[in-house]
């Protein structure tokens, strides 16, 4: 199993007076560890942990590229979260892990995938465009877990495709994707991400190294959507190809786990 960084932040939640309605999220404390342990399994264990002490009301959001993976953890019903730190602590791998710097071409072929139910799914997806002669790797996986009376627990994907491989998708790969995974919304995507990305680093001062992509959608044939982030922000952003306009909003990523 590859080693990871994980960059862990834990949160309380404020509620409006109807006790429903999440007002804002008080941030708690960050630590940040190097682990062996696959983050699936160690998202189920903070879940496992929650419950034992709280019985309920959670979420947590785990955002993984290569060997590093940004990990959120909010605790709905207290502001307790030793016993999550504890056994954070006792995974915890005292070599340094240097986190790899994450490449990826200018012009850039992604796969998107939503709402998968475990990583098996990926690694099914994976073998079908290998059988098609499609080689990728997983460029982001982001892990959710909510638990409040009712319990979900999903994943997204973003593959992307090596050297060579994106000529082979046609519209005969697309169309059994639609037919395998249509529930999971497939979609294929096709932009410049060093213009993107600069472009952004530019603008907000954030070093472009630490900018990573975790969610594309096509809105028309020349316009995509891309949800872009850090550790602490989230950056939406609407490109516009054939013009190369870039239109973008900065929020703190705790606006997008209310």
């Amino acid at each position: 199993m590859d080693c990871k960084k994980v960059y862990i932040d834990f949160y309380h939640s404020i509620f409006e007076d109807n006790g429903l309605t999440t007002k804002e999220l008080v941030h708690l404390n960050s630590m940040d560890i190097n682990t062996d342990v696959d983050i699936g399994s160690v998202v189920e264990q903070l879940r496992l942990l929650i419950f034992k002490q709280y019985g309920d009301g959670l979420y947590i959001q785990a955002e993984e590229f290569g060997n590093f993976c940004y990990l959120n953890i909010i605790i709905m019903f207290g502001e307790d979260y030793n016993l999550l730190a504890e056994y954070l602590d006792s995974i915890h791998l005292p070599e340094e892990i240097k986190v790899n710097k994450i490449t990826i071409p200018n012009q850039e072929n992604f796969l998107s995938v939503d709402y998968f139910f475990n990583q098996e799914e990926t690694k099914d997806l994976r073998r079908l465009l290998r059988n098609w002669g499609i080689e990728s790797k997983v460029y982001f996986i982001e892990r959710k877990a909510f638990e409040r009376g009712a319990g979900d627990y999903h994943e997204n994907v973003i593959l992307s495709f090596l050297a060579g491989s994106a000529e082979a998708i046609g519209n005969r790969v697309t169309n059994i994707l639609m037919d395998k995974f249509g529930g999971y919304n497939p979609r294929l995507s096709n932009f410049n991400t060093d213009n993107v990305l600069s472009y952004i680093s530019e603008e907000t001062g954030i070093n472009k190294q630490d900018l990573h992509l975790t969610k594309i959608e096509n809105i028309s044939n020349d316009k995509i959507a891309i949800n872009i982030t850090n550790r602490y922000k989230c950056i939406k952003v609407l490109y516009d190809k054939n013009a190369k306009s870039i239109n973008y909003e900065v929020m703190d990523k705790t606006q997008t786990m209310i």
